[in-house]
């Protein structure tokens, strides 16, 4: 059993390390002995079938008739986990997983997985798509277990091998199938470090579908290169963190003794020309289908000049006014921009070099309930020519539960009234960010028509400060003068001055959504951009009772009347003869007088 175990590591070094099929020179990834000269050592790695490659889209052929991948994995194996300078793999020590279908002609059975990453997010892959690189691919090998007896067999034969290509990108959150691979790192942080896996989910690092494929004929992407690889690249990626990847980069490709010791990074051949191959895709619809990704994100991929053009959006309706961040990237003229938006973007903005131009197009709806919906549409155009005007995509995204500031009814003598107020509340975006208040006063909330008296706020030395005030009624728009003026309003002076802060915020406008639903006053204020754009501020419901009705006139009867009259008597005479007696005290001397009383009078002397 042993000797088997060490056979199939053995052999899977061999695939990893094709170097030990030949011993002529030496290489790494590094200059002098960098991929451009593999080929003066290894003749295969000049070759016309060479991995990897850049992977066109467009240049892809469907085929209606390649089978689906099959992938009959264990649950989990055994593995080495293993640094030899050049990567980390993870051997595996038992042989039932294998693959079939597709273009395949048998069963092939797996024998190691292995990772190439850079040592930048922007690089890392070795396969590309449309020119886009990736931080990192992993690559799971098979060979042809049915017809040859061994991989050291199957290595150099046409049909003698099989490897599964994973694209993987970066998401925010750590992902739960690495840890096992990353716990592990540190101790193969060294070349010839190993660690033995007891339990590795080798199935786990596919991606969700992997129905969809590019499928093309080539070579192993280290000497010596040999061209015996049925290459599957999946459409779909897998993802990792950043925390994560940061693993791979505390690797080194040198021994631990070693005085010269270098990061393993950047372990990725450049891609390598087609020389009129073919590449098949198992799918119809287009590898990146133009649309939404998610609740907040857009993506597509277009094509100007014949070259790839990747848009990424990321829509914020949480902010005032709500902003689309928009990146676009032409890999092949290292082309990357980023902008943050609340409007749309016109004249467009060209795309580097290219005749190629972009621009954005923002609209905002509101349905019967009032609900905000943003439309985001992406234009390609070429800007010579006014001819030419390609619509990429067009998503809807609607208003998310927004926490905009902290908003409250006030109460008065203990009881709700008809007042509401909003403080913090964000109007711009990043350094251009300004914070007011809104308190709001409804009336008339019984009827069909109430109306709202809103006074603006902005927060100056940590006091609020009025600088507008203005009555809407249902749907009224009013423009309001938001950081121009302080006014502060007292019993005799009205004071002004001059606020800081960007103008374009100075006079914006607002509209008011009042109405009744059900039992309950809505109440929406929302500010209105120069595009008529609507941007929420507010959203609220209150009962029309909140509105403190009149105090009741109370009758009294005969009886209480006649009571209350002799009380008042009683009190004024008793009054009266108080007055009388401290008179006559004072005039008489009158020595059995209360002491207090005389104090009373020095007291009041003084005054």
């Amino acid at each position: 059993m042993k000797l088997s175990l060490f056979i199939s590591s053995l052999l899977a070094m061999i695939v990893a390390c094709p170097n030990l099929a030949e011993s002529a020179g030496s290489w790494t990834y590094r200059d002098p002995e960098g991929p451009d000269t593999w080929k003066h050592h290894y003749k295969d790695c000049e070759g016309h079938e060479q991995s990897p490659i850049n992977i066109v889209p467009k240049d892809t052929f469907f085929e209606p008739g390649l089978a689906d991948l099959v992938v009959n994995y264990e649950k989990s194996v055994s593995a080495k986990l293993f640094n030899n300078g050049h990567t980390v793999q993870a051997t595996f020590l038992t042989g039932k997983s294998n693959i079939s279908g597709g273009n395949l002609t048998s069963h092939f059975r797996a024998l190691q997985m292995h990772f190439h990453w850079g040592s930048e997010n922007s690089r890392g892959s070795e396969h590309q798509v449309g020119g886009r690189k990736f931080p990192l691919e992993i690559h799971i090998v098979h060979y042809n277990a049915e017809k040859y007896p061994s991989v050291s067999e199957a290595v150099d034969k046409g049909d003698g091998l099989a490897v599964l290509g994973i694209l993987v990108e970066l998401q925010v959150q750590d992902n739960p199938v690495f840890d096992v691979m990353v716990d592990n790192l540190d101790k193969a942080r060294y070349k010839g470090n190993e660690v033995i896996l007891p339990s590795l989910q080798h199935f786990s690092f596919l991606p969700h579908d992997i129905a969809q494929y590019y499928t093309y004929r080539g070579s192993l992407t280290t000497p010596g290169c040999f061209e015996s690889v049925q290459w599957f690249v999946f459409n779909h990626t897998f993802p990792i963190s950043q925390a994560q990847l940061d693993k791979f980069r505390d690797l080194f490709d040198s021994e631990k003794q070693d005085t010269k010791k270098l990061p393993l990074v950047d372990n990725y051949r450049p891609v390598q020309p087609l020389y009129g191959r073919s590449v098949i895709r198992s799918f119809q619809r287009p590898p990146f289908p133009c649309g939404k990704t998610s609740n907040k994100t857009l993506d597509c991929l277009g094509f100007a000049d014949d070259k790839a053009v990747f848009y990424e959006a990321t829509v914020n309706m949480c902010t005032l006014p709500a902003t689309v961040t928009l990146k676009v990237s032409q890999p092949e003229t290292n082309f990357y921009y980023v902008g943050t938006f609340y409007k749309s973007v016109n004249p467009p903005l060209q795309i580097g070099n290219l005749d190629y131009a972009f621009t954005v197009e923002m609209h905002t709806d509101l349905s019967q309930n009032n609900e905000e919906t943003l439309r985001v549409s992406i234009i390609q155009v070429h800007p010579l020519s006014t001819e030419y005007k390609k619509e990429l995509v067009t998503a809807n995204f609607k208003e998310e539960k927004c926490q905009l500031g902290s908003c409250s009814l006030m109460e008065e003598d203990g009881s709700m009234c008809n007042r509401h107020w909003c403080e913090h509340i964000p109007i711009g975006f990043g350094k251009d960010t300004h914070y007011i208040g809104v308190s709001s006063t409804f009336h008339d909330m019984s009827t069909d028509n109430p109306s709202v008296d809103v006074n603006f706020y902005r927060n100056k030395t940590g006091k609020w400060h009025r600088t507008a005030s203005e009555k809407f009624t249902n749907d009224e728009e009013k423009t309001v003068h938001l950081l121009e003026t302080f006014v502060d309003s007292k019993v005799h002076t009205r004071k002004r001055r001059m606020a800081e802060g960007s103008p374009k915020w100075e006079s914006v406008t607002f509209k008011a959504k009042i109405g009744k639903v059900g039992d309950k006053v809505s109440y929406q204020l929302f500010m209105v951009s120069s595009e008529r754009l609507y941007h929420k501020v507010i959203k609220d419901e209150f009962s029309p009772d909140c509105e403190k009705p009149p105090t009741p006139k109370t009758t009294l009867d005969y009886k209480t009347k006649i009571a209350i009259v002799a009380t008042v008597a009683s009190m004024v005479a008793l009054l009266a003869g108080g007055t009388l007696s401290m008179f006559y005290c004072k005039r008489k001397n009158f020595r059995g007088c209360h002491k207090a009383s005389l104090i009373q009078d020095q007291d009041d002397n003084r005054l």
